[in-house]
């Protein structure tokens, strides 16, 4: 450790010029050494994919505590919006121990890519199996309540995985990739909340319309 007294301001902007090139330097040798997905050797780039990154590590659970009302109407007997908290921050702590001890067992291609393909497979099975499924008595109430912690479960270990890895590289390369993992995660929550809001207008007025419908008849 440094005692800043001892320091002049020379010595201190000497000090912040080497760490400041050794994460140019960084930055540097993994493009030049590595393949990147979309073969683009731009700082820029890399920020945006950093950005997109962050959106993806809290879009998972924002889906589900933004969709409070319609897991209400699919289990009215559960307890989902105390139940889904705890699932969700004790398997992001499994998650991201695991990822400390054996994260270097698989690559950072898989640790971000693959996850991230997980998380949008799992987020569409609600909507499209599980929840139509109950609703039309294909599959009972415990089983689709099953199905649903295991869908909540399996994002927040792959977001664990996928956010540990996202902060170890930006932690590599400086201060501004972890800013733009941070303000990624800020454009998500105000995207979600955007389509929320959206999809209550559309899908209010589509009932007002259906109910002046029967009401005309």
């Amino acid at each position: 450790m440094y005692e800043t007294d001892d320091i002049d301001d020379d010595e201190t902007a000497f000090l912040k010029g080497r760490t400041k090139s050794a994460n140019s330097e960084a930055f540097e040798r993994a493009m030049k050494s590595s393949k990147p997905f979309l073969l683009v050797h731009s700082k820029s780039v890399s920020l945006l994919c950093l950005v997109v990154l962050g959106m993806s590590n809290v879009v998972p659970w924002l889906a589900f505590i933004s969709c409070g009302d319609y897991f209400t109407y699919l289990f009215p007997t559960r307890s989902t919006g105390f139940i889904f908290p705890v699932l969700n921050m004790s398997l992001l702590t499994a998650g991201t121990i695991l990822t400390t001890f054996q994260g270097r067992t698989l690559s950072l291609y898989t640790r971000l890519l693959v996850t991230n393909i997980i998380i949008i497979f799992l987020l569409l099975t609600v909507p499209i199996y599980i929840g139509p499924s109950l609703t039309e008595n294909k599959i009972e109430e415990p089983t689709a309540l099953i199905l649903t912690y295991a869908v909540l479960g399996l994002c927040s270990l792959c977001v664990a995985v996928n956010q540990s890895s996202c902060y170890g590289v930006a932690g590599v390369f400086g201060g501004e990739f972890i800013c733009c993992l941070e303000s990624g995660k800020g454009w998500s929550g105000v995207a979600i909340i955007g389509i929320r809001m959206g999809l209550k207008f559309y899908f209010g007025r589509s009932g007002e319309e259906r109910e002046e419908g029967r009401a005309r008849r």
